[in-house]
């Protein structure tokens, strides 16, 4: 079996906690990322799609613009539900199993957090995955 970057339900309980003193700093990075969020995200894709053929690297990135809205509706629950479900899931398959996660600052990210939190909370959040990953 192969997970990419999967979610896992300990996650929510050993994940580092968000600090007050970020409060300020992510209100003005979200509500940046709410006044450009599509010319923001369009150079991601850019740089995402560049080696894509120019027929449909425009198409690509005017869908992925189009669902954008749909996918941060569609994150809500993650934390509200599918953890639970996971949690609730019962025991892994005994086959093999491998994980693939990034270890590094997600670019997505970058639009909608800060640079000083994400920094600040990628070593704990790696330490976790290592943890979880490894069980």
């Amino acid at each position: 079996m192969i997970l990419l970057e999967p979610p896992h339900e300990d996650f929510r309980t050993n994940t580092p906690k968000f600090k007050k003193r970020y409060l300020l700093q992510q209100s003005f990075t979200i509500l940046r990322a709410l006044l450009t969020y599509k010319k923001s995200f369009r150079a991601l894709f850019n740089q995402m799609f560049a080696t894509w053929p120019d027929e449909i690297r425009e198409l690509l990135i005017e869908y992925h613009l189009k669902t954008l809205s749909k996918t941060f509706t569609e994150r809500k629950n993650l934390n509200s539900q599918i953890y639970e479900e996971i949690r609730k899931g019962g025991k892994l398959p005994d086959i093999p199993l491998i994980v693939y996660t990034a270890m590094g600052i997600d670019p997505f990210m970058t639009p909608i957090t800060s640079k000083s939190f994400l920094r600040d909370t990628l070593d704990p959040f790696n330490h976790i995955k290592n943890i979880v990953y490894t069980k």
